[in-house]
């Protein structure tokens, strides 16, 4: 058997080894000790990279961070601290599917090697401008909404797609807007509109139904 191209123990070890490297580079994104922008940055690296030693350089940092011993603690007053974004869905290597009806403005969802599936047809917001953060890198995001439902995307993309919906409306600027932003690096970012489930079950009900007889 040929072990030449794909099948070469080298290649093979180099490509098990670049898996590895962006596993740990995609978890670390997700407790939040790399940026989207590093993510992205190392990631392009680990995809260019002709050696092991190339791609263990990229998680060195991350591995010495993991087995520093604890600082010493010292005794400093107390500061207020501040209030950490809300991850409405986070999907690492895997899917997520949800049915939401309230989100905290500056919800953040991810999808990082994974699938998100957000059905906001039920979500009741606020007067004013609700903002949530859409990440999906080599990955996936969906989010279903209601006709009624006023949104505005403004993302970016990479070698991607994000979705591009402008339903504002022109009226009182107290109307509740969903605004939907973040960026899609080799993945997607998709909102399609369905009607709510209430309205979809009443018409199965009165397809369903048996015709009335004429009343005389």
């Amino acid at each position: 058997m040929s072990l030449d191209g794909e099948r070469h123990p080298r290649t093979v070890a180099l490509r098990s080894a670049r898996e590895a490297v962006i596993a740990r580079l995609s978890d670390s994104f997700a407790r939040d000790e790399l940026s989207l922008e590093e993510l992205e940055r190392r990631v392009d690296h680990a995809y260019a990279a002709l050696e092991p030693s190339e791609l263990q350089a990229l998680v060195a940092d991350l591995e010495a961070a993991a087995l520093a011993p604890p600082a010493a603690l010292v005794p400093v007053p107390a500061a207020p601290l501040a209030a950490p974004a809300s991850r409405l869905a986070l999907a690492v290597f895997g899917s997520v599917e949800r049915s939401v009806s309230a989100v905290v403005p500056g919800a953040r969802v991810s999808a990082i090697f994974g699938n998100v599936e957000l059905d906001l047809r039920e979500l009741v917001l606020p007067p004013g401008v609700t903002q949530i953060e859409l990440r999906a890198v080599c990955g996936n995001v969906e989010l279903t909404i209601s006709p009624t439902l006023a949104v505005d995307c403004v993302g970016a993309s990479v070698l991607g797609s994000f979705a591009s919906v402008h339903r504002v409306p022109r009226g009182s600027p107290d109307e509740p807007v969903l605004r939907i932003v973040g960026r899609a690096v080799f993945g997607n970012v998709e909102v399609k509109t369905l009607p709510s489930r209430a309205r979809l079950d009443g018409a199965r009900r009165a397809l369903l139904a048996p015709p009335r007889g004429d009343e005389r």
